[in-house]
Formats: structure tokens, sequence, C-alpha cells
């Protein structure tokens, strides 16, 4: 089983059911060229909005942020797209599935495995266990985003035993017209269902690299131990 999706609307909402979007693609990040600048993008130069109303915030300080003057629309902050329709994604999977009919025995058996992968490059999104980063590591190219879904599940099996109760017509009990017809007939199924977890996304919030429209995110370094040092209480609260 598989699907591709395209031109899907990015970015999720405050809770189920809400309307304020929690993702947003900044168009006025700073842009790539310009990082290598470093920390002289927090210098203070000269403000050319200094003292024009219109500008708002950006003229009240006779001074302004290098990285600032360094945007595509420098007389603006943050400039954002809501739900554009810029995602797409991939859903590969594998099902296998067994079925054993109900017999003169009265039982019966379901049994389905599913082996999965789901890729996409969604961000802001959320599910009832984890949640992905509300802004994009780069905003100009959102093909970076492209990876795991949060709602990848990688295996998941479903065991459904099918038994028929033992009344009714025909069956050991409440053989009667009486008992046929009020509990004759019926048919008890659990369904059990075993799966793995789903990813997890990691991001910093302060965003101290001055990049002006981006999120950071860990780098996976060689030689380094992805996991810090101690138990696995004191690894959560790190």
């Amino acid at each position: 089983v598989g699907s591709r999706l395209l031109h899907m609307s990015i970015g999720g909402v405050t809770s189920p059911g809400g309307t304020t979007p929690t993702a947003m693609v900044n168009i006025n990040q700073l842009p790539i060229s310009v990082l290598a600048l470093g920390t002289a993008l927090q210098q203070r130069v000269p403000n050319p909005f200094f003292g024009i109303p219109e500008s708002g915030e950006l003229g009240i300080s006779q001074t302004i942020d290098r990285g600032q003057l360094l945007r595509p629309f420098p007389q603006f902050r943050d400039v954002l797209m809501v739900r554009p329709s810029l995602g797409f994604g991939n859903y590969n999977s594998l099902t296998l599935k067994a079925e054993r009919r109900l017999d003169n025995t009265g039982i019966g058996l379901r049994v389905s495995y599913t082996f999965a992968k789901m890729l996409d490059n969604y961000f802001g999104d959320s599910s009832f266990y984890g949640q992905r980063a509300a802004i994009a590591l780069d905003n100009y190219n959102l093909r970076r985003e492209y990876g795991l879904s949060l709602h990848d599940v990688r295996h998941r099996m479903i065991i459904a035993p099918l038994l028929d109760l033992p009344f009714g017509r025909g069956k050991p009990w409440a053989t009667g017209p009486i008992g046929d017809r009020l509990i004759g007939g019926w048919n008890i199924s659990p369904v059990i269902t075993f799966q793995t977890g789903m990813p997890a996304s990691i991001w910093q919030n302060n965003n101290n690299a001055g990049t002006l429209g981006g999120i950071q995110r860990p780098n996976l370094v060689p030689g380094v131990d992805l996991c810090t040092t101690g138990g696995i209480t004191q690894r959560l609260n790190n």
C-alpha cells in the first residue's frame, strides 16, 4: 500500500478544532549567503528607519541590528505565509493478513501486520504523542524538513479473536424462542493492537544563531555520543 501527497497545507493549529496556526513560513528570513557574517549580524549599525512613524518599532532606536537590514524586506520584521500548500509526503507499507472464519466450533481469528514508513516535510503539526517544531530550519528550502513523519509507525500488529457466544437456537444455552431473540446470534471480538512508537522531534527554542527566521536543531557529530551521561530521568531533564 502506498500513497504520494503533493501540495499539502503546512502547519498545525493550537488545539484540535482550533483556528490559530502554529506554523508559518517566514519569507523574511535572512538569506543563507549572509549567515557567514556570524556575530556581525547582531552588531548595531546606524538605523535608516529612525524617526519614520510608519516604521513602527523599527523607527524607535538610532541603531539597529545589521542582520535586520540584510533581510529581503528590511522594513518589516517577520513576513509570514499562513498554511502555504508547500507540503509533500510519501507513505509505503507492506500489509499481511490472516483470517480464520467462524465454523461449528464457534471460534474465528483475524490477524494483520503492517510494516510501514511515512516521510514528509510537514512542520508545526502535533499528535497525542509528540510535536514538531513550528519553524522550518530553512524557510527558503522546505525540502530540508523532509524526514520521518510525526505519525510514522514502523510496525503494527492487530489481533482480533472472534468468539461465537453459546446462546440461542442450535447452541448449548438459551435455546428457546425468547432466549434466541434476546441473546442468540451474538459474537464477541476483542481487538488487541501492538505497535512501535512514533518519532520524537528535538529543537532549540532560543535561536542564538541570529538567522532571523530559521530554527536550530542538533546535528550528528562524529565521535560524540548521542546520549548525555546519567540515568534516564537525568537525561530527560537535560
